[in-house]
């Protein structure tokens, strides 16, 4: 296997030789991400902390950019009428236009529904 963000191969150890061997897969570890196998097959990765926070930083920012990207898809099939015609999409609409028509934020198109609906 290979590493993405390293130059060599991924290093691996069977279980029973990675618990042997704790304190050299630690020292593996700084050179790149350690592969556990167990029967044969790839049960753990083994890396550096700053590496898991990196992945999980660049996890965290592809996931929230790609919601993002979901709510304007929807916003914009909400826009054309291509969401559906359930009450919680009529009434995401309806926030939506009033939110758009005022320039409001949301918060305050929710407080503005809500007096219209007590108007009714």
């Amino acid at each position: 296997m290979q590493c993405a963000a390293c130059e060599e191969p991924m290093k691996s150890y069977s279980a029973r030789e990675a618990a042997k061997k704790f304190g050299v897969v630690l020292d593996d570890i700084e050179k790149g991400p350690v592969t556990i196998m167990k029967h044969g097959r790839p049960r753990a990765v083994i890396l550096t902390a700053w590496l898991f926070e990196k992945y999980r930083k660049d996890h965290d920012k592809a996931s929230e950019e790609h919601l993002v990207d979901l709510l304007h898809t929807s916003l914009d099939l909400l826009k054309e009428g291509k969401l559906g015609k359930g009450q919680k999409a009529l009434a995401l609409a309806r926030r939506l236009r009033v939110h758009e028509e005022r320039g409001t934020d949301a918060r305050e198109a929710e407080q503005t529904l809500a007096e219209r609906a007590g108007e009714e």
